[in-house]
């Protein structure tokens, strides 16, 4: 897949706060993030970021605009740890209240920035580590689906969250979020862009699906679904497997 995030022409108050991306490729996770301030970015005077040839199982992309945190590299998405011989990769769409009860659960996992999902990351995956060592889909999904719930109580709550094989999506009714399903064989390529990211992916030699989740529907003349409010969809080999354990 070729990637680019499209700088804007002009700065405002929409403009983003950082950009990254992590894909998944021969069993490990390579991530790539930078936070954007507008002096920073005044400075370099870029308009584009070349576009990235990717070729991977998993693609996590994240746009920031902040709510809780300053512009940051460590608040920049994805936010990755590890936790059970197994990398997660997380990035969230949302603002959530944090309390503090929330804020002190985690004995193990300890934000590195100030923001309010980092927090959440951590939040799941110490969870998650309460489990013990497993390597249960549906157990981590069962966990991720009643922890998101306590978390969405306290605002907006979409993630996705992933090891690399698996990847786990969750709409807490916030704005919204979609997937599509594409499924050979492709006559051509696949292009999606919109005011801030442009990719296109080369369909050539694939023969299973493909999975798209986004927070619009991000290409033409697909059929996408808005996922169910409080559900975990679980995500493998570019198929839905399942929703909702719970």
């Amino acid at each position: 897949m070729d990637y680019a995030f499209k700088m804007p022409s002009s700065f405002t108050e929409d403009t983003p706060d950082g950009w990254g991306y992590a894909f998944f490729s021969d069993g490990e996770w390579q991530l790539f993030k930078q936070s954007l301030d507008v002096e920073k970015i005044l400075r370099i005077g870029f308009k584009t970021l070349p576009p990235h040839k990717i070729i991977g199982k998993t693609f996590i992309s994240h746009i920031r605009y902040a709510t809780h945190g300053e512009s940051s590299y460590e608040n920049t998405h994805p936010f990755d740890n590890d936790l059970f011989d197994l990398r997660w990769v997380f990035a969230h769409y949302g603002h959530l209240r944090l309390y503090r009860h929330v804020l002190d659960s985690s004995e193990f996992f300890k934000s590195k920035g100030d923001s309010d999902s980092e927090a959440a990351f951590c939040f799941i995956l110490e969870e998650l580590r309460r489990l013990g060592k497993k390597d249960n889909t549906k157990e981590f999904a069962s966990t991720i689906e009643k922890s998101a719930a306590e978390l969405s109580k306290q605002g907006g709550l979409n993630f996705l969250l992933s090891h690399g094989n698996t990847l786990f999506a969750y709409y807490s009714g916030y704005k919204s979020l979609y997937y599509a399903i594409l499924r050979p064989p492709f006559k051509k390529n696949i292009f999606g862009e919109n005011n801030q990211i442009k990719f296109e992916i080369d369909t050539d030699n694939i023969e299973e699906p493909i999975a798209l989740i986004a927070s619009e529907q991000i290409i033409k003349y697909e059929h996408w679904k808005e996922l169910e409010v409080g559900k975990v969809y679980i995500f493998q080999n570019g198929d839905l497997t399942k929703t909702s354990f719970n």
